[in-house]
C-alpha cells in the first residue's frame, strides 16, 4: 500500500515559476551541510528532520516548511506517511501534501557531512553490557552524542543512543557489531 511520494502539482508550478523568473534553469547543487540536492531549487535552506534522522542510503523526500526551508525526511517517516494518507481529507491536508518536493543525496565522496542517528538496543541485562556496546561503537570511531539506559523488570535493558555517522554503510557496520554482542536481542533506528 506504498504510495509514490512526489511533489504536488501546485509545488511543481511554483518551482517552474521560480526558475522562469530567475531567467535560467536551476542546476543541481548539494547543500553543503546536508549533502542533499533539492530538485528544481538551487539555493535554499535545507535541514535533516529530527523525527526520522535520514542518512545517505535512505530513500528521502523533502517538505517545504514555512520559514525554515526544506526539511528532509525518510520516505517511510511516519510524518510523511500521515501527510500522504490524509492528502484528500481536506483543503488544508491537500495543501500540506503539495509541499512535498523531490530531493536526493548528492555524491557523498565530496561531502564531510555527519548525520545524527538515534537508535535503541534491547538486550538481556548483564554486567559490562554498556561497556561492550560502547566499545563496538568506538571500534568504528563513531562519536556517541547522547545515551540513556533503563533496566526492565523482565531482566532486559534498553539503551537509547545518538551517534554521528557519515552514511548508511557506516551505520550498518556499527549495527552489525552491536548485534554480534552476546545477549543483544534487537537493534533498531529510533527511540
Amino acid at each position: 500500500d506504498e504510495k509514490n511520494l512526489t511533489a504536488g502539482p501546485a509545488l511543481s508550478a511554483s518551482v517552474q515559476e521560480q526558475q522562469h523568473t530567475a531567467g535560467k534553469k536551476a542546476s543541481p547543487r548539494a547543500h553543503q551541510d546536508t549533502g542533499v540536492v533539492v530538485t528544481g531549487i538551487d539555493n535554499c535552506l535545507v535541514h535533516l528532520s529530527r523525527c526520522c534522522n535520514p542518512v545517505p542510503g535512505d530513500e528521502i523526500i523533502g517538505y517545504i516548511t514555512r520559514g525554515n526551508g526544506v526539511g528532509v525526511h525518510r520516505k517511510d517517516c511516519s510524518n510523511i506517511r500521515n501527510i500522504m494518507r490524509n492528502a484528500t481529507a481536506s483543503a488544508r491536508a491537500a495543501e500540506r501534501a503539495s509541499r512535498l518536493i523531490e530531493v536526493y543525496w548528492a555524491n557523498q565522496e565530496h561531502t564531510k557531512a555527519i548525520y545524527p542517528v538515534e537508535f535503541t538496543v534491547i538486550a538481556h541485562d548483564r554486567r559490562h553490557l554498556l561497556a561492550d556496546i560502547s566499545n563496538a561503537i568506538a571500534e568504528e570511531r563513531i562519536p556517541i552524542t547522547s545515551a540513556s539506559m533503563s533496566a526492565m523488570k523482565d531482566i532486559t535493558a534498553r539503551f537509547t543512543m545518538t551517534i554521528e555517522v557519515k552514511d548508511q554503510e557506516q551505520l550498518d557496520r556499527v549495527f552489525g557489531r552491536i548485534k554480534a554482542i552476546r545477549d543483544v536481542i534487537e537493534v533498531r533506528k529510533g527511540g
